[in-house]
């Protein structure tokens, strides 16, 4: 018998890394009303990941806790959206936080709020803009995850701001 050398390939995919983050919808747009001095609130119904495999992650915190080398903001309960929150039911979502890439000035803030401790209040990506003083306005966010292993996906999601009618 001839010694034979077999050779494998073996390809390790991060679910998070290798994921689509997008509206619900599929769209890479979603369209929010901002002129509210609270701020326009996006929830798991309207943005998500999905990964190759078609799971669906919450990129908005879903899970009830505490922050985790970033503390909550005392005064309204909102994680500040950088680094190291553990507000994801996923174990595959170390931590997501969100940046304004578009060419506007009318996004003044935006932030993450965890799951209230009793279930009621959802957790938010909370939008903080200036009226618009046009009925809509496009912007563009880059929504940041960072998976268990330490990899971050970046994927730039096209918002249009609308003033309430």
């Amino acid at each position: 018998e001839a010694d034979t050398k077999t050779t494998l390939t073996i390809t390790i995919l991060s679910p998070i890394y290798e994921g689509v983050i997008a509206a619900t919808d599929g769209s890479k747009n979603l369209s929010v009303v901002v002129n509210n001095e609270g701020g326009a609130e996006i929830t798991n119904d309207m943005i998500n990941l999905t990964d190759y495999a078609n799971n669906k992650y919450n990129v908005v915190p879903d899970a009830k806790g505490t922050a985790y080398n970033n503390e909550l903001n005392t005064s309204d309960g909102t994680a500040t959206g950088t680094e190291g929150n553990d507000i994801w039911e996923s174990a595959q979502i170390v931590n997501v936080w969100v940046d304004e890439t578009g060419d506007n000035d009318y996004l003044r803030s935006i932030s993450l709020r965890a799951l209230s401790a009793d279930g009621k209040i959802p957790g938010a990506i909370t939008i903080i803009a200036q009226p618009t003083a046009d009925f809509t306005e496009p912007t563009e966010v880059t929504v940041h995850v960072k998976d268990v292993w330490g990899y971050v996906v970046a994927q730039p999601l096209s918002m249009t701001l609308n003033k309430a009618e």
